[in-house]
């Protein structure tokens, strides 16, 4: 029998369409992201527990968010495969270009501006016909102007052009606010790749910019300026204090920030001996 404290337990939350919290348990979420594309989450339950297996929390179009202390938070809406046995329902879900693929453009529009400019007007359009918990957030307005022309064709297909073609990002921000209702930010970024939330001095961190900077050689490169450090003030390296002072400063670099604002991690103010 597996150890249960060697399963990982994700904080589940479900919402109704219209982001009102509805139920709210532990389970293991298998869940993916993929970069300008359609991600999918996907979990099994016990038929028993009739508080979560139940038409009114499981039903299609209700919102999915899973949360944990490893991972980013992921976010989806519920749809087909669902399946329920006598022991056991499964659950899909499918990150927000879902919606994006079941709503359609006007019968003709021509939109201008900059990319960010066009991916506030999909929203909008998103939002048109039913309100959603879909919102414009954080929209980079910059790069090279534009022409679409909007069409009765799926939003996800103009949504995955937009992304294609400008050398843009885009990501999904969940939030709740004061009521406990479930709001979903759309923020259109300037740098292509994972947005990791860490700025460092040279320049973002971005997978497919190349400007990456593995965890391993981040404590590495932590770790030789501190022993720089200590041997500087002392006249010798030491290993342990140096280990101690290094990963402090990486923790303390990224929880000292607000979660909604991005780490700018300097290396002489976060190996700083002088505190603050």
């Amino acid at each position: 029998m597996a150890d249960s404290a060697t399963v990982p337990v994700d904080r589940v939350r479900i919402f109704d369409r219209a982001g009102t919290p509805i139920a709210e348990f532990k389970a293991s979420v298998n869940r993916s992201w993929i970069i300008g594309g359609e991600g999918r989450a996907q979990f099994t339950y016990p038929s028993r527990k009739a508080n979560v297996v139940n038409r009114k929390v499981l039903e299609f179009g209700n919102w999915l968010l899973v949360q944990s202390s490893a991972l980013q938070s992921w976010v989806g809406q519920i749809d087909t495969p669902r399946e329920w046995g006598t022991r056991t329902a499964t659950v899909s879900a499918y990150t927000p270009e879902q919606i994006f693929s079941q709503r359609i453009g006007p019968l003709e529009e021509v939109v201008t501006g900059s990319p960010g400019q066009v991916f506030e007007r999909l929203v909008s359009q998103l939002n048109l016909a039913e309100q959603t918990v879909i919102r414009a957030g954080s929209v980079w307005r910059g790069g090279s102007q534009r022409q679409v022309v909007l069409n009765p064709s799926p939003l996800s297909e103009y949504l995955k052009t937009l992304w294609e073609t400008s050398g843009e990002d885009y990501v999904w921000r969940p939030r709740t606010d004061d009521n406990g209702r479930l709001v979903i930010y759309g923020d259109w970024v300037q740098y292509l790749g994972a947005e990791t939330g860490v700025l460092l001095q040279e320049g973002k961190m971005s997978t497919r910019k190349g400007n990456l900077v593995l965890l391993e050689d981040f404590m590495d490169e932590s770790l030789g300026k501190a022993n720089h450090e200590i041997k500087k003030r002392h006249g010798k390296p030491d290993e342990k204090a140096a280990k101690t002072i290094a990963y402090g400063s990486i923790k303390y670099g990224i929880l000292k920030v607000s979660p909604e604002k991005n780490v700018v991690f300097e290396w002489e103010h976060a190996l700083s001996f002088e505190g603050e």
